[in-house]
Formats: structure tokens, C-alpha cells, sequence
């Protein structure tokens, strides 16, 4: 009998890429989301208010498809404790959320509370990421079996309908990429640039940033027409969206940046640790019941500060969102480790140790 091998370190450029994905997340939340976008009358009355608004939210959109090419590129592997650790996280700080909430004194409605302790937490990320993940097996099944050319052609339309349905048009069933139809396209394109290395995937890491950049601006430049009053009759003639994450230009822009990191390669222990608890940043600020008091910071601050200063503001806040966040979830944690000995004992469910000695 064989020892098992030692589990290889995880790669910490993508578990870097996870936390910068998001940061881009409370990026989105904090800017367009909270504060509203901005009007007609500021593309015109001040163009560099404007502008840098739009850059930010546009810098921070790809951060959705980032995530969902992080797990393409590794694929994922469904199991039962996978589909319960991620219920549980979301019911975890959810009932965290109402219970501080009423020791805190704070009102909120019983049924937004109830909801949020359905499954998902009426979350739209984790409800179309678990479609995502149950569905995995039958992508999974299509990847092992089609050859190269079987899968460029199912990509390209796939994401030609992406584009001019989705993008184009706005329909249903893209719903400006809000949906598990288009994580599919994104998790597919994924495995495929990771099995088959297409010439783009060996491009300089110079030019994967600059080609986030470009399309970052492209981004900002069609949002300006779509609101600057001598072209937005325009634009609404042509059905463009702008802030969703089907773009092809938000697409290109992930796809860019990916590949950024994909090429720096190192390791970190906590840089890992950290990444682990990332969902929980996305969880804890975007409940429900939370959600409403982090508007109301973000609009202060937006109100009480200007330049440079609301930047540096705002920058702190966030970084103290995702601190908090990360602490946190060393309680879930702790919690679902408890919870899946607990389970484990119960119905006598194979732990991780004696699955690995079964191997050997």
C-alpha cells in the first residue's frame, strides 16, 4: 500500500484573481448600484465627473465572468458537500444578518428576512452558479467527448447569439448575462482555452493588460453616447446594452485579464487562505438586510467628499467590507466544519482521510 500523494499547492495567481474579482464586485455595488448612474445632464455639465464614474464601474465589470472562467478553467467537479457548503454560506450569514440586526435594535421586514433564508438568499449569482454547478456534469460529458473543432463551432454560436440576443436585442434568455445560459458559454470557452491553448492564450502578459484597458475604454466611450443627449436617440435605435456583462467588450475585457494573471505564476499560503473565504464578501454586504446600509455609506461618502478624497474614502471602506467579511467567514468555517463532522458521524458519510486511504 502506497501513501497518497501530497495535494499540490493551488496555483495563488487565480486565488489572487478570485479577491480581485471581488473587489471589482463592491467596485460595481458601491458605483453604478448604489449611487445610481449618472444622468444625461452630468455627461454634459461635466464630462470628467462623468467620465471617471463610468471608468470605474467598466474597470469593475468583468469581475462576474471573471469568476465564472476561474471555474471553467479548473472545471468543476459536482458533489453534495460542494452544492451544501455553498447553501450553507448564504443561510450562515443571512440568519447572522437577522440576528445582529435585532440585537442591534434595527428594524427590518420579517419577510425580507424569510426570504433571505430560502435557498440561495435570493441571491441571482449563487441561484444561476448552483444551475451551473448541477448542470457541470453534462458540460463535463460534451468537453471529454468533442474534439476541437466541435467545440469552436458550438463557441462561436454560442456567444455569436450572446451578442447579437443579448447584447443587441436584450432577450430573456440572456438577460444581460444575469443567467445560467450564458455562465455556461463562459464556463465551456474556459475549458476550452485551458484543453486546447489557441494561439490568443500565448499572447505577451503586456498585451492581455493593454487589451483590458482598451476594452475597459470602449466600454466608457459607448456608455457616453448612450447618454449624452446628441447621441442617446441614437443608441437606443440601435438596442445596444452597455452595463451588462455580455459585452462583447466586458467579455474580452475578463478574457484579457484572465490570461494576465494566468501568466504569473507563484505562491502564497495566505493569499490562498484569504481567497477561500471570498464568497463571503460577495454574501455578507450584498443580503438583504445589509445591502440597504451599505447603499447609505456609499452615499454619504459620495455627498460628503469630492476628488481624490472620495476615492481614498471609498477605497477604505471597501477594503474594510472585504477585512470584515474575510474574518468572518473564519466563524462559518469553523461552523460547517462542525456541522459536516456532525453530519458526517450521523449518516456515516466518507470523510476526505478515508476517501484518500481508499485510493491508495
Amino acid at each position: 500500500m502506497t501513501s497518497p500523494s501530497p495535494k499540490p499547492p493551488r496555483e495563488s495567481n487565480f486565488e489572487l484573481l478570485r479577491l480581485v474579482a471581488m473587489a471589482m464586485v463592491l467596485i460595481l455595488h458601491a458605483d453604478f448600484l448604489s449611487l445610481g448612474e449618472p444622468s444625461h445632464a452630468l455627461s454634459s455639465r461635466d464630462a470628467w465627473a462623468f467620465s471617471g464614474r463610468a471608468f470605474w464601474e467598466f474597470l469593475a465589470l468583468p469581475a462576474v465572468n471573471l469568476f465564472v472562467l476561474i471555474s471553467g478553467w479548473f472545471g468543476i467537479r459536482p458533489s453534495w458537500r460542494g452544492a451544501l457548503n455553498l447553501l450553507f454560506t448564504v443561510f450562515f450569514f443571512n440568519l447572522l444578518a437577522g440576528v445582529v440586526l435585532t440585537v442591534c435594535g434595527e428594524s427590518f421586514e420579517t419577510g425580507d428576512f424569510l426570504k433571505s433564508l430560502y435557498p440561495c438568499g435570493g441571491l441571482w449569482f449563487i441561484q444561476s452558479y448552483l444551475l451551473l454547478f448541477i448542470l457541470s456534469p453534462v458540460l463535463n460529458a460534451f468537453i471529454a467527448s468533442a474534439d476541437r473543432s466541435t467545440m469552436e463551432r458550438l463557441l462561436l454560436a454560442f456567444f455569436a447569439s450572446a451578442f447579437l440576443l443579448g447584447w443587441m436585442r436584450n432577450t430573456a434568455d440572456f438577460s444581460d448575462g444575469y443567467s445560467v445560459v450564458w455562465f455556461m458559454a463562459l464556463y465551456l470557452f474556459a475549458r476550452y482555452m485551458r484543453l486546447h491553448r489557441p494561439a490568443f492564450t500565448r499572447l505577451p502578459r503586456l498585451v492581455c493588460l493593454g487589451a483590458f484597458l482598451v476594452c475597459t475604454l470602449l466600454n466608457c466611450g459607448l456608455f457616453f453616447l448612450s447618454k449624452h443627449p446628441s447621441t442617446a436617440g441614437a443608441m437606443k435605435a440601435s438596442g445596444i446594452q452597455t452595463v451588462v456583462y455580455e459585452s462583447p467588450f466586458t467579455f474580452l475585457a475578463a478574457v484579457s485579464l484572465f490570461l494576465w494573471f494566468e501568466k504569473c505564476h507563484f505562491t502564497s499560503r495566505i493569499v490562498n487562505l484569504l481567497a477561500a473565504s471570498s464568497l463571503s464578501i460577495y454574501v455578507i454586504h450584498k443580503n438583504p438586510l445589509v445591502f440597504p446600509y451599505f447603499k447609505d455609506v456609499c452615499l454619504q461618502i459620495f455627498g460628503d467628499f469630492d476628488g481624490v478624497a472620495v476615492l481614498a474614502v471609498m477605497a477604505g471602506f471597501l477594503l474594510a467590507v472585504m477585512a470584515g467579511s474575510l474574518l468572518l467567514d473564519q466563524l462559518r468555517l469553523w461552523a460547517w466544519k462542525g456541522l459536516e463532522k456532525g453530519v458526517g458521524a450521523r449518516f456515516a458519510l466518507p470523510q476526505k482521510d478515508e476517501r484518500s486511504k481508499k485510493k491508495s
